[in-house]
């Protein structure tokens, strides 16, 4: 059965660039793609296509088709829209209750909003969600976050593992070698907003939630309580920003580094440190449990280590990268070694056993087509964030400068 789908912002960069792409890689013949927008693209938009790929096919070519409309009356997609449409938006955020207003009018399965979802909790507030909305952070739909739920599943050391007897303190470090420069909206947004807000606290979130059920509502509810659960130290926040950034006398963020607090619960007392960053020595996407070394032994009989010395210092860490997995490092006097927990291997042949090999865009376009309840961001964990984040989105902090290729304990050693 024929499937259709329309991206709105259908003449933009990212549906041209990124998602028909992306749906192109799908190889699906029974999909219709109507790519919606206000540019005059009726009779130019294949050749357009083509400048950004030249690899498309005809025949995907021809699945393709283009509306031109205004946002305010989409009454042209009548005709090709039922209960089974998948409506995406990406277009800015300000026009976002636009289109949830005028889409009301016609038939849809599923709305999909591209991030950003606002600029602070009072803007998300103004969205007039339903709960046929979710929301697209692709970093809901990395390998690891998608089979972790089920890695969880399968074997309960993971839940033995994280337990506040054995924990000493987290941190999520989101680290980029590359500079700001020529990312759109990102001086505007700050690292804050571009990636702590959203990436990192999912990221934290679905190491640290419960519960067997794997369908998207249910794996949102539980990201949402242990967000719901952490409060930021405010005073805690350092801002920062790489030195030469393109834009001069700007107050943006390229390095913002806080502590998190857990309100109560298991744990409690328990400090989480996000680090995050561009124009850094390495490129790092992880959480890390740093284990308590009076309960060292304990926690390697649970995971069953064998080491010939009582190491120095031991963590875990869950890398979001692709080539990467769950590892342990092992500290001790003849260095640090890595113990593999979960291969990437292993993490690719699960993606491929529950999800068709499907990951990141191609997750996304698959499971809003097929899937009823796709494992994507919804209204709870989503706002929870901005409820998270709101004491420090606006809070005035002098910015220090870093060399570019600097480390992450370089830069905070600076500002002590």
């Amino acid at each position: 059965m024929t499937k259709n789908i329309v991206i709105f912002g259908g003449s933009g960069n990212l549906a041209m660039l990124k998602l028909v792409y992306e749906l192109f890689k799908l190889r699906n013949k029974d999909l219709n793609i109507i790519l919606y927008g206000r540019s005059d693209l009726s009779k130019t938009y294949k050749q357009k296509l083509l400048e950004f790929h030249s690899d498309y096919t005809e025949d995907f070519l021809n699945q393709v088709s283009y509306v031109r409309g205004s946002y305010q009356d989409v009454s042209q997609l009548d005709n090709v829209c039922n209960a089974d449409t998948i409506l995406y938006f990406a277009t800015p955020t300000h026009v976002y209750n636009t289109l949830l207003a005028s889409t009301k009018l016609i038939k849809h399965k599923k709305i999909a909003l591209e991030k950003p979802f606002g600029s602070n909790l009072k803007d998300f507030q103004k969205l007039k969600i339903t709960d046929k909305c979710v929301f697209i952070d692709h970093y809901l739909t990395k390998p690891l976050s998608l089979v972790f739920p089920y890695l969880r599943k399968q074997n309960d050391v993971f839940d033995k593992m994280i337990r506040n007897v054995f924990i000493e303190s987290i941190d999520v470090v989101f680290t980029e070698t590359l500079l700001a420069d020529g990312i759109s909206n990102f001086d505007k947004n700050g690292t804050v907003k571009d990636v702590m807000q959203n990436h990192m606290i999912e990221m934290l979130a679905i190491v640290l939630s419960k519960g067997d059920e794997t369908n998207g509502e249910s794996l949102s509810k539980a990201r949402s309580n242990v967000i719901k659960n952490l409060s930021i130290v405010p005073l805690s926040l350092v801002k920062g920003q790489y030195k030469n950034y393109a834009i001069s006398d700007s107050k943006t963020e390229t390095f913002a580094y806080f502590t998190l607090k857990f309100k109560d619960g298991e744990f409690k007392d328990i400090p989480c440190n996000f680090i995050a960053g561009k124009g850094l020595h390495k490129k790092e996407s992880k959480v890390v449990l740093n284990i308590n070394q009076a309960f060292a032994v304990e926690f390697m009989q649970i995971i069953n280590l064998e080491v010939d010395i009582l190491p120095k210092k031991i963590s875990v860490s869950y890398s979001f990268l692709k080539d990467e997995g769950i590892s342990i490092d092992i500290e001790a006097v003849g260095g640090t070694t890595k113990r593999e927990i979960v291969s990437c291997s292993h993490i690719e042949n699960m993606l491929e056993r529950f999800f068709n090999g499907y990951s990141d865009y191609g997750y996304v376009f698959n499971n809003l087509v097929y899937n009823d309840n796709p494992a994507l961001a919804m209204e709870y964990d989503v706002k929870a964030a901005w409820e998270l984040f709101e004491p420090i989105l606006n809070l005035d902090k002098e910015l220090f400068f870093y060399e570019q290729n600097s480390k992450p304990s370089d830069i905070l050693d600076s500002t002590k």
